[in-house]
């Protein structure tokens, strides 16, 4: 006979059952939210193919597809990645990622190691998303905002590859960022003139960028084409690119630079050079004042 102080057993007729029940409840609702991890996971895949071009607009750039393998415990492999903005193009392959929770939690990344990355330097793109007036800003970031912004402390890239279609150019080396900063180094493969070209170059923590541009390493002449130091520093609420160094620029190297929006017509430049400019570098900038 039910105790008149437990009015729920008279109902259940018996307590065990309503425990029963709530079990069954519990037990329906984890397998409803592993079944819809279980799908998440199995349909990872096709998420991130679909996900990604629609996140593009929002990121500035003009494109952006991303081919994924499904995630694991401490991992995620990118079969491929590839990004476009403006005249630059960018494709990353098999790339590795590594994580914890804990990191994650934190909005950090472990480690990430690319075997491939391919940047490939063309003509400006007209109407690129990037550019629109009310579109996310295109200027580049500072370079402490850069390192700042990138999600891991170490990457590492076995394979770079730089491209510059118009003067069938292509350079080969490795990447490789660490507690120190970022640091590249390509040397030219192609075309022919082109061969021996070695650039060096790092970004540290604090900002500082060293580069150099040494010809014909291998012969025990080498002659160095640019030696360059910068920093972009806060100049009263307008950023300012101050950079020192010494260059001689002829031939394919001085193509190069054209290419990247150096004035057409020069033959030579050399000498050493001392300058303060706005930041990030207007585009029509007159390179014939001082």
């Amino acid at each position: 006979m039910p105790l008149a102080s437990d009015p729920g057993a008279g109902r259940s007729g018996h307590p065990g059952r309503f425990l029963r029940r709530a079990g069954l409840v519990a037990g329906v609702a984890a397998g409803a939210v592993l079944l819809l991890a279980l799908a998440v996971y199995a349909a990872w895949p096709w998420l991130a193919g679909a996900v990604a071009p629609r996140l593009a607009p929002a990121l500035g750039l003009d494109a952006l597809a991303v081919s994924s393998g499904r995630p694991g415990p401490h991992g995620l492999r990118l079969v491929r990645v590839h990004a476009r903005r403006g005249g630059i193009d960018v494709t990353a392959e098999d790339v590795q990622v590594r994580f914890h929770a804990a990191g994650l939690a934190a909005g950090r990344i472990d480690v990430v190691a690319a075997d491939t990355l391919t940047l490939t330097l063309l003509a400006d793109v007209p109407g690129a998303a990037g550019a629109a007036a009310d579109g996310p800003s295109t200027d580049p970031p500072q370079p402490v905002e850069l390192l700042a912004a990138v999600p891991t402390d170490r990457a590492s890239v076995d394979s770079l590859l730089v491209l510059v279609p118009a003067q069938e150019f292509r350079a080969a080396g490795r990447l490789a960022l660490d507690d120190a900063g970022l640091a590249v180094e390509l040397t030219a493969e192609t075309p022919q003139r082109a061969r021996g070209l070695v650039l060096r170059a790092t970004l540290s923590r604090g900002g500082s960028i060293d580069a150099s541009l040494i010809e014909d390493p291998a012969t025990g002449e080498a002659d160095e084409r640019l030696s360059l130091t910068a920093r972009v520093r806060d100049g009263g609420g307008a950023a300012r690119l101050d950079a020192s160094g010494r260059l001689d620029l002829r031939g394919i190297v001085l193509e190069l630079f054209a290419a990247a929006g150096l004035p057409d017509g020069i033959e030579r430049l050399r000498g050493d050079f001392e300058a303060s400019l706005p930041w990030p570098v207007p585009a029509d900038l007159d390179w014939s004042h001082p």
